[in-house]
Parts: C-alpha cells; structure tokens; sequence
C-alpha cells in the first residue's frame, strides 16, 4: 500500500511543480485553456500564457515564442480595466479575441 500511495505523492508533486502559479481567471484552468497560437478572431473562452513588454501574450516565455497583442477593451471602446500583468508572468485570462486593423487581437474580459 505504501508504494502505490508515494508513487501518487510523486506524480501530483510533479504535476502541480509543472503547472505555472501566476494568475488565472475564474472558471479557467491553465492545462484546459487555448494556447495563444490557437486563438482566432471571434474564438473565445480561456486562453493561458506569458506576459511580454509592450501588451503582448505568448505561448512561452522565450522572445522567438509566437505572441499576439491584448487588451482590456474591445476596439472602438471606452471603458477601462486594468489586469496589472508582469512581464514575465504566466497567467490564463477569460477573453474573445476580434480582428482589427488586420490582426487578431485577444481582448481580455477577466484577468483573474
């Protein structure tokens, strides 16, 4: 009995050291949520990834990572949010992504 039982202690401490800590949206989880390259104009849902300078959301936190530009109001809005991300930080966000000025761009409802 003792084997089977640390052999599950030992695979739950890998699975959560795996998972990033950072931020997530409520309802989302970072293993179920659409990476970043997987987001298309008028998708939505939970999308994960890592924070870049300049308000951009990557697949990883390497610079030759793919990434797509966010925000916190849809184009042509007003309103105001802030998510005060990190560069850096992995985080999973509730969002719908739109197409505009020729590129998709991930307009994030909640940032968790």
């Amino acid at each position: 009995m003792g084997v089977p039982l640390g052999v599950l202690v030992v695979a739950a401490a890998v699975f959560w050291a795996a998972t990033p800590h950072g931020r997530v949206a409520s309802g989302c989880l970072w293993w179920t949520a659409r990476l970043v390259g997987d987001a298309t104009a008028r998708s939505r849902g939970c999308v994960r990834g890592y924070v870049r300078e300049g308000g951009e959301l990557a697949e990883g936190p390497g610079a030759q990572d793919y990434g797509l530009s966010y925000t916190t109001v849809d184009p042509d809005h007003v309103a105001t949010r802030s998510c005060n991300y990190v560069p850096g930080e992995a985080v999973v966000a509730r969002y719908h992504a739109v197409f505009d000025d020729g590129r998709t761009l991930i307009v994030i409802d909640d940032c968790g």
